[in-house]
């Protein structure tokens, strides 16, 4: 049996797939999500609107897609590195989302707490969790003992204080630098917390 056509429908698909996302990525960044239609993605993407939705059923979907790609982005740690730095760079890509663009971050957030089930949807909620595992593991890698509390019990204490002050940066209240110096210290709060349960 013949594998080509397979194969050249695989990249078909792919590529259609890569258009469309590259066609939301490019509008949501330059006009924000509320004034971009699925019309206007599909024709920059060249797709029709029913090739459209085989990938992505509503525009929420389409974020989801494009900001969980965003949201894996993640930097390599140097070896050595203090862990409230660490813990600074693993938040980088959600802090650069959610700043550089309130109105995009603020759907994706409706659309995570509020969405119709789906591979998107389920995905951004598993990159959650695993942002808050790795946050944890760094913070309970300078404890001796154990808090009594798994690591992403332990990342969900400083992500929760993470999201509130997104929140406030998505109705107009601080700006980026703002934002990074509070964080940093309710960082060094949450850290002094877990080191003073440690000794208990």
């Amino acid at each position: 049996m013949s594998t080509g056509p397979v194969g050249r429908r695989e990249r078909n698909k792919a590529e259609k797939q890569d258009r469309i996302f590259a066609a939301a990525a490019n509008l949501f960044e330059e006009r924000g999500f509320d004034a971009v239609t699925t019309a206007e993605i599909a024709e920059a993407a060249d797709v029709g609107a029913g090739t459209l939705f085989r990938y992505a059923a509503t525009k929420g979907e389409l974020l989801l897609m494009v900001l969980n790609e965003r949201l894996r982005e993640q930097r390599p740690l140097p070896p050595g590195t203090p862990v409230d730095d660490a813990v600074c760079l693993v938040i980088e890509p959600l802090l650069d989302v959610a700043l550089t663009h309130p109105e995009n971050f603020a759907a994706y957030q409706r659309e995570v707490m509020f969405g119709p089930v789906g591979a998107y949807r389920s995905e951004a909620l598993a990159g959650i969790v695993e942002l808050e595992r790795r946050v944890g593991a760094l913070l309970r890698s300078e404890l001796t003992n154990d808090p009594g509390m798994t690591e992403v019990e332990v990342g969900r204490l400083f992500l929760s204080m993470v999201y509130i002050e997104l929140v406030r940066v998505g109705i107009g209240s601080g700006t980026g630098d703002v934002v990074r110096a509070g964080l940093r210290a309710r960082l060094a709060v949450v850290r002094h917390g877990l080191r003073g349960l440690d000794s208990i």
